[in-house]
């Protein structure tokens, strides 16, 4: 079983992480640690095998800029898909969470935070292939 560890950093304001590689893994879980955190993070994926530039979130996604935002599932307190468009909120909390993305097929993965007024969010990511 193939396993990879990446952490996409720590964010203090309205910023886009990098884009990794997700092609050959089936799972995805998010490790989301905040401290006094205000904000909105939201999960982005892309099926594409882009040469050049990669898919840019300040353009419409369309058949030449490919991405789509995804749902992730919150595999503490509810259990339940937090939806696309929403993203996850948090207001001004400390916590260690954990979500899996809700997509087997992503090329790639990156995060988005928005209204971002205080604290920070520390994004970790652990993929596997699932492959025995």
């Amino acid at each position: 079983m193939a396993r990879k560890s990446i952490n996409l950093g720590t964010f203090t304001t309205n910023t886009e992480s990098k884009m990794v590689s997700t092609a050959s893994f089936k799972v995805i879980i998010l490790t989301l640690i905040t401290v006094n955190f205000t904000g909105t993070i939201k999960f982005f994926v892309s099926n594409s095998d882009y040469v050049g530039s990669p898919p840019n979130l300040s353009s419409v996604a369309s058949t030449t800029n490919e991405y789509s935002e995804v749902i992730v599932v919150n595999l503490g307190k509810t259990e339940l898909p937090i939806s696309w468009d929403i993203g996850v909120l948090f207001n001004g909390s400390s916590e260690n969470s954990r979500y899996e993305i809700n997509d087997n097929n992503s090329h790639w993965f990156w995060i988005k935070t928005s209204n971002v007024t205080s604290g920070s969010i520390e994004v970790k990511l652990d993929m596997v292939d699932n492959q025995w």
